[in-house]
């Protein structure tokens, strides 16, 4: 379990199993925004993270970010699992 707490919020991730990947976001100012936690029962590892603007479905310029890594078995990301071949 990670408790992310900075004094402004606070967010507590648990693990699913094995080494997770969370992000976090933070503002000037406003300090600390929110936490996600990913992974599954194995360990997974971001190993990079891509943050910037894209255009969403109607061209609204939406902030984004990627994150490339690695896991094994089932990784579940928010209401998305993807399966390792």
């Amino acid at each position: 379990m990670l408790l992310i707490d900075i004094g402004i919020g606070e967010e507590t991730l648990t693990s699913i199993g094995g080494a997770d990947i969370f992000v976090a976001k933070f503002e000037p100012g406003n300090g600390f925004r929110w936490a996600e936690s990913f992974g599954g029962i194995e360990d997974d590892e971001a190993q990079a993270i891509s943050m910037g603007w894209i255009a969403g479905a109607k061209n609204e310029v939406e902030n984004t970010f990627i994150i490339a890594g690695t896991f094994e078995n089932e990784a579940y990301f928010q209401e998305h699992t993807l399966v390792s071949q």
